[in-house]
């Protein structure tokens, strides 16, 4: 090579070495994903407080129908809304009610317990009164 020519080459810039470059490239890589991961987990958490406060609302309009659902239920609420539709219930008469009895458990061949089949000991839908 001729002296001129290395001149020449010499003068265009500076050579970075490439175990620097290399440095410089994981470095800028693990700061853009840390930055990235930051933003990440703003959001969610975000998302998880938003989430929260709704869960908070539902858990109160859930204990608010609840007490509601249990008013209703009540003996007074029942009689009240049989008298606003004009229907008369009485309780059923002894030959009314259907009794179930659970026979006792019986293991199966390999050894696991099965319930026993229920069965009733009165049935008698005919209408009539004790």
């Amino acid at each position: 090579m001729s002296r001129r020519n290395y001149k020449k080459r010499g003068n265009d810039g500076f050579i970075l070495p490439a175990p620097i470059a290399g440095a410089i490239v994981l470095f800028s890589a693990v700061a853009l994903a840390y930055v990235w991961l930051g933003c990440q987990r703003d959001a969610l958490g975000k998302e998880i407080q938003a989430l929260e406060k709704q869960r908070l609302g539902l858990s109160k309009k859930l204990d608010n129908e609840e007490n509601k659902w249990s008013a209703l239920k009540a003996p007074p609420s029942i009689e009240k809304a049989l008298a606003a539709h004009g229907l008369a219930m009485t309780w059923p008469g002894s030959r009314q009610v259907i009794r179930l009895v659970e026979r006792e458990l019986h293991p199966d061949p390999f050894g696991n317990s099965v319930a026993g089949v229920l069965r009733h000991t009165h049935l008698d839908l005919g209408g009539g009164h004790d």
